[in-house]
């Protein structure tokens, strides 16, 4: 019985550790994602070279 439980602790802690690796590379991903976006400022400049460029 103790050593069932033992085993079962262990393969909880396993799958937590993994969780929290894939949250961990979940948020990174996100933060790059996020520095990626453009402001609306720089969003409408860029739009705005764009239709000067195509006149």
């Amino acid at each position: 019985m103790v050593a069932e439980l033992k085993r079962k602790i262990d393969n909880l802690e396993g799958s937590l550790r993994q969780v929290e690796e894939e949250n961990t590379l979940l948020q990174r991903s996100k933060k790059r994602l996020k520095s990626k976006e453009k402001s609306p400022d720089e969003a409408n400049d860029i739009a705005a070279r764009i239709r000067i460029i195509s006149l």
